[in-house]
């Protein structure tokens, strides 16, 4: 018995007993005068048992049939392997058109064996910092590092930009490694699709900003940083993730969502997640995305100067000395200048290097653009590789030296 039907089961024997009156009694458990004249005939005839609820031990007319609970785990055990409660559901609803209730279906899935109940950590307390009003006032700038194709291909990164009012999903980016390139790629995008936002909010990454001054000097500014200057966005480095929460948050949730999306549609490289992107982030934002408090709009747009200079805004600037016979090295590669009458000008001067997201060399001297010929490349030489870049490589030797074996065995190592 619960303790209610105990304390009803000790007040309705008094009845009986003729020690307590009936009016009394529903006064006591809160129930009609009617309701302990029938708990009393009923007390008489089954005794104390007969108090408890009749439903006990029975099972419940509000459970699923046998036969849908029997397709849903054959969903969860071959299609969605791997997929959270709420994913699984989600999907279960689009595609199956099997209508089960979230919850339900995670004790399922516990009792299955499918999914482990999550114990809550005592975290360290940060406080919360209130949303931007606007949108566009805010972005929040990160790059997410996993197996996205998980053993269909190698690692990669994905560059991810939250807006801070709303939590929208506004681009999502992925390329080989979190560099330079990447991160100037991403942000054209963005601003091409979305328009210039008032401030970028990322972590102190060396693409972001110089963590390291050489003799005593003061640091400098990044490529990327001198970008944001010429389109007039400012800039803000987070001390922890926490500081940079939502975006952090939208990692854990794109590992989570975008890896089952890329197994379902059958996407295995960067190319094809990035033609991806658009949908998902458009579905994403329809239903997760929250109101701003103002209606207003923060972006920018671009202006006819800024659209016309834009290759030129996200190029990134270097400068080299020219050497005696009139030849430029740049990356591993040497490059001689054609301007005849400039010999004794040049050199061992300085001129600027512009290297331009679809990889073109210009060179600039005093404003004016030099003619430029590519000489010699130097194939021997490999550039040192960061750690993530190496674990990249690392992974990406090894699926390739799977792929060798499983074909010499005579099936594809990509073969579900």
């Amino acid at each position: 018995m619960s303790k209610t039907e105990l304390d009803r089961t000790i007040v309705i024997g008094q009845v009986v007993a003729k020690q307590l009156p009936q009016a009394k009694a529903a006064l006591m458990l809160g129930l009609s005068t009617r309701q302990i004249k029938r708990l009393v005939r009923r007390f008489k005839r089954e005794g104390p048992h007969a108090l408890c609820h009749r439903g006990r031990g029975k099972p419940s007319h509000r459970q699923y049939p046998k036969d849908l609970i029997e397709k849903v785990l054959a969903h969860l055990r071959t299609t969605y392997v791997g997929f959270g409660p709420t994913l699984a559901a989600e999907k279960l609803k689009e595609q199956e058109r099997l209508v089960v209730s979230r919850e339900w279906l995670r004790q399922l899935m516990i009792q299955e064996g499918l999914w482990q109940a999550k114990t809550k950590k005592h975290n360290k307390i940060y406080y919360p910092r209130a949303r931007r009003a606007r949108y566009g006032e805010l972005v929040q700038v990160d790059g997410s590092h996993h197996a996205w194709f998980e053993d269909r291909g190698p690692k990669c990164v994905a560059l991810v930009f939250v807006d801070d009012a709303t939590s929208r999903l506004l681009q999502v980016y992925f390329c080989h490694t979190e560099n330079l390139q990447g991160y100037l790629e991403a942000l054209k995008r963005y601003v091409l699709h979305w328009g210039i936002p008032q401030e970028l909010y990322t972590d102190k990454h060396a693409v972001f900003t110089v963590n390291h001054m050489r003799g005593g000097e003061q640091k400098g500014e990044t490529h990327f940083a001198k970008t944001l200057k010429q389109l007039n966005i400012k800039h803000h480095l987070a001390n922890t993730p926490q500081a940079k929460g939502r975006v952090e948050r939208m990692n854990r949730v794109l590992q989570d969502r975008l890896i089952k999306e890329f197994r379902l549609n059958n996407i295995s490289s960067i190319s094809d997640a990035n033609a991806f992107m658009p949908t998902f982030i458009e579905d994403y934002n329809r239903r997760f995305a929250k109101p701003a408090q103002s209606p207003e709009n923060k972006h920018l747009s671009l202006t006819d100067g800024q659209r016309l200079s834009l290759e030129d805004i996200f190029a990134i600037e270097e400068k080299r000395r020219v050497s005696k016979a009139l030849t430029v090295q740049y990356e591993n590669k040497v490059y001689a200048i054609g301007q005849v009458r400039a010999i004794r000008t040049l050199r061992k001067r300085g001129v600027m290097v512009r290297k331009y997201l679809n990889q073109n060399i210009k060179m600039f001297f005093d404003g004016q653009p030099l003619d430029i010929k590519l000489l010699e490349i130097d194939h021997n030489y490999k550039a040192p590789l960061s750690r993530k870049e190496l674990d990249i490589q690392l992974d990406y030797n090894h699926i390739t030296q799977q792929m060798d074996k499983d074909n010499n065995r005579g099936h594809s190592y990509f073969a579900e």
